[in-house]
């Protein structure tokens, strides 16, 4: 397991701060083009750009911080994810922790997108080799996380059980 740390560096490790803030816009606009300008014309070295994607950025106007791939895994598109994973080689297993000491946090890219119930995105991460097993900071995995938004979940699948869905969907990686 890699971590990151949320006190990380950020964009300096590319050399230009400039740009991870327009990158995070593209991102949330969900704009796989202006993503992709940004990453191959604006980047000089291409080898650090896994980095950039893992690294905390900061917003321009609020000075808050967020991570690339944890943002792209918040979208209902996986586009953006899946462009970011195979073109870019970003670990899509990489376990984030943020926070102080007595609040430390853990997530992933699988948890973030099953948090937010985006399921296209849930199987692209699957289909990328998302690892299943990785624990959040109160030791529950993503089957946990599904469970409790099951509701979402059984609305999205129909006739199906949840319980269904999620067997027949992990089968392939386990």
């Amino acid at each position: 397991m890699i971590f990151n740390q949320c006190t990380c560096h950020y964009v300096s490790v590319m050399g230009r701060k400039t740009h991870g803030p327009y990158l995070l816009a593209a991102i949330e606009y969900n704009d796989i083009e202006k993503v992709s300008e940004i990453l191959v014309k604006q980047f000089r070295d291409r080898k650090a750009i896994p980095d950039l994607l893992v690294s905390e950025i900061p917003r321009l106007v609020s000075g808050q911080t967020e991570i690339p791939l944890l943002l792209a895994a918040s979208l209902p598109d996986p586009t953006i994810l899946r462009y970011f994973v195979i073109k870019h080689h970003a670990d899509v297993n990489r376990v984030f922790e943020c926070g102080s000491q007595r609040r430390r946090k853990r997530t992933t890219a699988l948890l973030t997108a099953i948090h937010f119930s985006h399921h296209d995105t849930v199987d692209a991460i699957l289909t990328l080799n998302g690892d299943i097993n990785v624990a959040d900071h109160k030791g529950r995995r993503p089957l946990h996380h599904a469970i409790k938004r099951s509701a979402d979940f059984n609305a999205f699948l129909g006739t199906r059980s949840l319980k269904e869905h999620i067997a027949v969907r992990l089968s392939h990686y386990i």
